[in-house]
């Protein structure tokens, strides 16, 4: 008889944990549900984009003056330079290409990589989700709703950029051989290697979509830039410090001068060039 009680309330356990366990929601759904249900949760996402990319793994160090810096050799391997690095510096060592030479480089590549796709990931959370929303939801309308859908494409599609040319072999040499994976879900599926030529490709579809939705953004961006006082139009006064559509342009430009798409590159730069949106500093 005590067997049978024990044997009930250990199922009765069982059951109970099976049923709790099923019933709790992840916090990261409760949290995304939250901030995707006003507008203004999608410009705090993308400000939040920026953030991360002002970062020291990437824009704000590793990808702008520093990691790649050393592995463009800017930085001396005689003695010292003007940051002072040492020969045991990670910096020295990238500069030599011994890429696993210490603990310290390999942590270096290991968090640009992840803090690129954790930033990417949240790209495609606002490209998946801000079609949800009406256009009467937006303070602006439809034209902020595909201004933010179009920054985070372009932002999607400069971090895969600067990726495949820092982990891959350079498109023109070596257009079929493997690249990165290209992310374009949010979500913890795995996402398979794609060649360095379709990476590229990607990269253009994605640019070229995000100058569709910022088409209209065009007229934004006034030099000098004067302020209006009213802090809600905020997001529409500081469009010079986006990925605006020149900015996009520009982007693309870059990508296809890098593919060997010249004529192509030369008709996107002209673009901005001919804009007459951002004259020369004189002497």
């Amino acid at each position: 008889m005590n067997k049978k009680i024990l044997l009930l309330v250990v199922w009765g356990l069982i059951l109970s944990s099976c049923s709790d366990w099923l019933d709790v929601s992840p916090k990261e759904s409760i949290v995304e549900a939250d901030l995707f249900k006003e507008a203004t949760g999608f410009q705090n996402s993308l400000n939040g984009i920026y953030e991360q990319m002002a970062s020291t793994e990437l824009y704000g160090r590793e990808l702008t003056y520093g990691m790649i810096d050393a592995m463009g050799q800017v930085y001396c391997l005689q003695g010292e330079n003007y940051y002072n690095i040492k020969r045991y510096h990670y910096y020295y060592q990238a500069a030599k290409f011994e890429y696993d030479a210490n603990d310290d480089i390999k942590n270096a590549f290991n968090s640009i990589w992840s803090m690129a796709y954790n930033t990417i990931a949240n790209c495609n959370n606002i490209i998946n989700h801000i079609d949800v929303l009406k256009p009467e939801d937006f303070r602006l309308g439809e034209a902020e709703r595909q201004m933010i859908k179009g920054e985070a494409l372009a932002a999607r599609a400069m971090l895969h950029f600067d990726l495949v040319k820092s982990f891959a072999p350079h498109v023109e040499k070596s257009a079929s051989v493997q690249g990165i994976p290209y992310v374009t879900e949010y979500s913890f599926k795995h996402t398979p290697f794609s060649t360095v030529g379709e990476v590229y490709e990607k990269i253009i579809i994605d640019l070229k979509k995000a100058q569709t939705y910022l088409e209209e953004d065009k007229d934004n961006l006034a030099w000098p830039r004067t302020d209006t006082g009213n802090d809600i139009d905020n997001f529409m006064k500081y469009r010079q410090t986006h990925l605006n559509y020149y900015a996009t342009t520009g982007l693309l430009a870059r990508v296809l001068r890098m593919k060997g798409d010249y004529a192509d590159a030369r008709t996107e730069a002209l673009k901005v060039i001919d804009s007459g949106r951002f004259p020369l500093a004189s002497n």
